[in-house]
């Protein structure tokens, strides 16, 4: 359960890397974001298996995974989907 110095050394490893190799001229770019979740996937235990997600880093995974789904629902645009935004309409009590 507990987090291994090696585990955390190439977590740390990873989220140095990859803003560099998004960096390189490869002559197409790509987000930092995907170029981590691509480093992650290959040092994860489904590729080199280097990493074992349990304890305190399949709790940060977990949390890492919400913010991107939070980040990703931010960057929506309603107006060029043609979608309204929701309203709130008055409600009436239980008096009247």
């Amino acid at each position: 359960m507990a987090i291994t110095i090696q585990s955390f050394l190439l977590i740390t490893l990873v989220a140095f890397l990859a803003p560099l190799l998004s960096e390189l001229p490869l002559g197409f770019r790509l987000p930092i974001v995907v170029i981590e979740i691509a480093l992650g996937a290959l040092v994860g235990p489904h590729v080199l298996d280097l990493i074992t997600v349990e304890g305190v880093i399949g709790f940060m995974g977990n949390l890492g995974l919400a913010f991107l789904f939070f980040l990703a629902g931010l960057e929506i645009d309603l107006g060029s989907i043609g979608a309204r935004p929701l309203t709130l309409r008055p409600t009436r009590g239980l008096a009247g």
